[in-house]
This record gives C-alpha cells, sequence and structure tokens, in this order.
C-alpha cells in the first residue's frame, strides 16, 4: 500500500502538450518543467491560493499592530511564493505555452501588481496604514478562488 502510495506522487500529470523543446535541450528548464507537471505543483498551489484568501479575509479596520504586521509580512510571503510560481511556469513550460492559458496572464498581473505594491509600501513611509491604491487592488487577488473551480 505505501509503495502504491509512493508511485502516486512519483508520476507526473500529462499538461496535454509534450515537453517543450527548450525543457528537453536545457536542464534547469526541463528540471522547472518536471515541477509544473508534478501532481503536488498544482496541490501545493491551491493550499496557498486558500491561505492567501483568509489572511485577506482577515484585514478589517482596527488591526492591532502585531496583527498588522502579520498581514504584512504574510503578504510578502505570498507574494514570493505566487512569484516563484510564475518564474517556475516560465521556464517549465516557456513563454509561449505560458501565455496560452488565461489564468497564468491573470496570475503575472496580480504577481507585478503585488511586487510593485511591495516596493512602493517599502518605500513609502506610512505603508503601515497600507493606504496605497495597490493595497486597495488586494480584493482582487481574491479573484484568484476561481482558478480553484477549474
Amino acid at each position: 500500500m505505501n509503495s502504491d502510495l509512493n508511485s502516486t506522487f512519483d508520476k507526473t500529470v500529462t499538461l496535454g502538450f509534450d515537453k517543450p523543446n527548450h525543457a528537453k535541450k536545457n536542464n534547469c528548464f526541463g528540471f522547472s518543467y518536471e515541477i509544473v507537471a508534478h501532481p503536488m505543483f498544482n496541490l501545493i498551489i491551491v493550499l496557498l491560493i486558500a491561505g492567501n484568501v483568509v489572511v485577506l479575509a482577515m484585514d478589517r479596520v482596527g488591526l492591532t499592530e502585531e496583527q498588522r504586521h502579520f498581514m504584512h509580512i504574510a503578504n510578502i510571503g505570498f507574494t514570493i511564493a505566487f512569484t516563484l510560481e510564475m518564474t517556475i511556469k516560465l521556464l517549465g513550460l516557456g513563454i509561449k505555452e505560458y501565455g496560452r492559458d488565461f489564468y497564468n496572464w491573470f496570475d503575472a498581473i496580480l504577481v507585478i501588481m503585488s511586487l510593485v505594491e511591495i516596493v512602493v509600501n517599502s518605500t513609502h513611509e506610512r505603508h503601515k496604514n497600507s493606504t496605497s491604491a495597490f493595497t486597495a487592488m488586494r480584493g482582487v487577488r481574491l479573484l484568484r478562488i476561481f482558478k480553484l473551480a477549474r
């Protein structure tokens, strides 16, 4: 039984196309493709999306300084995780294949917005108040939940 479980996690998912040529020729791209094709990759992304939705839902007026700090750190952590997802997919799938999926475009826009938000808030003296226009756009990230439905 244990070997059946291990073999399930050792298999890769068919992504609907053969391994891209760039992934066949380059070990880094090939390794990235193997990560993207593995079923655990999607499970981890689903868990990250769920965690991000929970953290975003915690945002409200009247947060304590500790809660605000947690939200800030969690925001950075999720941004790093989703940036890594985007990077691994770009390396593994290639730009052409990555761009064929609407959700990848959507994720890329959210990642770029999140990175800009972090840079703006880190250079802005009052980032603790989360008053920037980018922070107001955090609600758009909740739309990632629709990615789970597909």
